[in-house]
């Protein structure tokens, strides 16, 4: 049991490549699932893809229309028995005819004919599956699983896999490009990772047991941008939640992040300037070969960071219609929390609805130093929850 307590303090510290921490292995330690029984004894019943802009380009993310996209998930490929989890699997083609793998909460306490709320949880970075297999056989979850565990009955999750990622894929280290397969590194863009994610959410919007009403879009980091990317594109989506996201651009944020003071002995400010040029710098090499898959920047291909940058997560959440609640962290080393105080100003300068959460002293997984890992992020996905389902009242984070 020690060394499990060891792995997963291990797991809440430093990831990546790009400076982007994982949350990821401190929430499969906190909700691994023993195929599917935690989550009951807790009580838990638980489009054609645009041209992608010239270089000169920017701007929120222009997505096919609901028409464009074949509706509906049919049988599910896997149900919850087979998977041995709360989850069915369905496929479905995208605009892009790819076969997109996603999962749909199921419990006991979903009865035939109850519609319920929806959640759409994204993930980050890197191409890790959804679900990995622990040492002793059994399949864990991401953070999804926290999600799953706080619905009690009350709505039902969407979670999906990239294209080019299978099922308990996990390279290592998390978060980055190492390791991914070439499928991955070719689809991995913006747009085409938004156009799997609506097809998911179509097909399940056209369920009869899905209530298209009151929808929530909801991810972190890299699926923070995502969120909203997705809200802009889909006006279902009544609530979107960004964590440790929503910047003008990623540009942005690696910019400040390598202008930033590293530490007491870092006081050399032409060093740090020098470090900020070398941001720019490293851009220009990506524009002279935008759809490289194997020239690299900051752990991911040119052909990642030439649509993930050009593309503003903050425009996309002005353009979208939903109820936008941010959350975001001082001391984050992946998402300067000035790109994210950027949006909120931006967003309530248009009178938009904006719920904040700002989490001083916490890094990019919520976290503090001494503290338990995952606990900061279930209090502010309880938090997010609260906020959708019930108005402004706090939820109860998952213990």
């Amino acid at each position: 049991m020690e060394g499990r307590r060891t792995r997963c303090r291990r797991a809440s510290r430093w990831a990546m490549t790009t400076g982007e921490r994982t949350t990821l292995q401190a929430a499969w330690c906190l909700t691994l699932l023993a195929l599917g029984t935690t989550a009951q004894a807790r009580g838990a019943a638980l489009a054609a893809e645009p041209e992608r802009p010239g270089n000169g380009g920017g701007g929120s993310v222009q997505a096919p229309h609901a028409g464009d996209t074949p509706a509906g998930l049919g049988s599910p490929t896997a149900d919850r028995k087979a998977l041995g989890m709360p989850w069915e699997r369905y496929q479905l083609p995208d605009a892009h005819g790819r076969q997109v793998t996603c999962y749909l909460s199921r419990t006991d306490a979903d009865q035939p004919g109850t519609r319920r709320p929806l959640v759409v949880w994204i993930q980050g970075s890197g191409c890790n599956s959804l679900f990995t297999k622990t040492p002793d056989g059994r399949v864990g979850g991401g953070l999804q699983n926290m999600l799953l565990m706080q619905s009690n009955a009350r709505y039902r999750v969407l979670i999906v896999e990239k294209p080019g990622v299978q099922f308990l894929d996990n390279p290592q280290p998390p978060g980055a490009a190492s390791g991914c397969a070439q499928e991955f590194l070719e689809q991995h863009t913006a747009e085409r990772w938004r156009d799997a994610l609506l097809a998911a959410l179509r097909g399940a919007l056209a369920r009869p047991d899905v209530d298209p009403s009151h929808v929530l879009v909801v991810g972190h980091s890299e699926g923070g941008d995502m969120a909203a990317h997705v809200a802009a594109a889909e006006d279902r989506v009544t609530h979107v939640g960004v964590l440790c996201a929503g910047s003008p651009t990623q540009l942005f944020d690696l910019a400040e992040l390598h202008r930033a003071q590293q530490g007491p002995d870092d006081s050399d400010e032409a060093a740090r300037e020098q470090r900020l040029e070398q941001v720019y710098e490293a851009w220009s090499r990506i524009l002279a070969d935008p759809d490289s898959t194997d020239k690299h920047e900051w752990g991911h291909p040119h052909r990642r960071w030439s649509s993930f940058m050009r593309l503003s997560p903050m425009e996309s959440l002005i353009q979208s219609k939903a109820k936008v609640y941010l959350a975001y962290a001082t001391n984050d080393r992946a998402v300067p929390a000035v790109a994210t105080d950027l949006t909120r100003a931006m967003l309530v300068a248009k009178g938009r609805d904006v719920k904040v959460e700002r989490r001083v002293g916490e890094d990019h997984g919520f976290s503090k130093p001494g503290e338990r890992p995952g606990e900061g992020f279930s209090e502010v996905l309880a938090n997010v929850l609260g906020w959708w389902l019930d108005g402004d009242s706090p939820g109860q984070p998952v213990q």
